[in-house]
């Protein structure tokens, strides 16, 4: 299904050719973003980290577990999720803060580019904290969109003379759990086993475009590689038989915000924030409307700030533009 929205994106993917140029378009995007690395898997089953090793039903609880995974596509979901995104705590990992903390990491796969060139990135983020956290931003799956026009994630792009600018980048409908246009049942179908086959198709989307997971602490979650696919080469794999999109490789996804200038050559400084968005200054208007005074309204306010504030992780990145 086409990203409508997508295609919009300056510069996204232009072929001049037909069918051999969208061939080679693919092939260039997986040579740019080759990396052989083995990524090590997470334990499968992480609540188990309560249960003692030498507990005499741990291995009956482990057969509960592999039971539920096998007869729960959505238990089986997250268990791919988790081995495809989530990687282990680092060799001697020990919690830096109680309770909830995370930690965000961006980084660049070239931190020099020739203008026009793209840019590489992926994000990390870390359970730094002592307990569990759950993670449900499905961009790190799926890829294309970044969350750029949500109330949790602000990219924010400072150019060589200083000026910075707030990135937008809005999802497209393939994004969130897309809809099939037109589906054929067999002939003789009933009304209940039409209803029940869509049914069906839309508990496999959700699952295919949603993310569910806990990051346990130490574990780390990562985006997931991604690159644009035009519309030509994804015709032709139809054709051909093919799914519209490649398995993508390597550990790095193409930046995706249209109207990403970086014509300037010089440094350029990239900001990636992630919490919730603070409330702005009450007004008085605000205060009558609740029925509690203005200074009541103020102070919670700045309590409910104060709360989110602590919640808030960033990192920044430089990186150079040449002629």
């Amino acid at each position: 299904m086409t990203r409508g929205i997508f295609a919009c994106l300056a510069g996204a993917c232009l072929l001049a050719g037909g069918p051999i140029a969208c061939r080679k378009a693919e092939s260039k995007a997986s040579i740019e973003n080759a990396e052989e690395f083995k990524k090590p898997l997470p334990e499968r089953f992480p609540q188990m980290r309560r249960i003692p090793i030498d507990h005499p039903k741990r291995a009956a609880i482990i057969a509960t577990y592999e039971r539920m995974a096998a007869e729960d596509p959505n238990r089986a979901q997250a268990i791919e999720d988790r081995n495809k995104l989530v990687w282990p705590p680092p060799p001697g990992f020990k919690p830096k803060a109680e309770g909830e903390k995370l930690e965000l990491k961006i980084a660049l796969k070239k931190t020099m580019l020739r203008r026009g060139e793209k840019l590489w990135f992926r994000l990390r983020v870390q359970n730094i904290g002592s307990e569990s956290n759950y993670w449900s931003h499905a961009f790190f799956k799926t890829g294309g969109y970044t969350g750029g026009d949500s109330r949790w994630w602000r990219y924010v792009l400072t150019d060589p003379d200083g000026e910075t600018e707030l990135l937008y980048n809005a999802p497209a409908v393939d994004d969130f759990n897309p809809l099939e246009g037109y589906v054929e049942f067999p002939e003789g179908w009933t009304h209940e086993q039409k209803m029940a086959e869509l049914r069906r198709r839309a508990a496999e989307s959700r699952r295919k475009h949603d993310l569910h997971v806990s990051l346990y602490p130490g574990e780390t979650i990562e985006t997931s590689p991604w690159w644009w696919v035009p519309e030509e080469e994804r015709e032709l794999r139809k054709k051909e038989g093919l799914p519209e999109e490649p398995e993508f490789t390597g550990r790095f996804r193409e930046f995706p915000f249209k109207h990403l200038d970086l014509t300037k050559t010089g440094t350029y400084r990239l900001r990636v924030e992630y919490g919730p968005e603070l409330d702005p200054d009450p007004v008085e208007k605000t205060a009558q409307e609740l029925d509690i005074s203005f200074e009541e309204l103020k102070r919670q306010v700045r309590e409910k700030n104060a709360r989110y504030a602590a919640e808030h992780i960033a990192d920044t990145v430089e990186f150079e533009v040449v002629p």
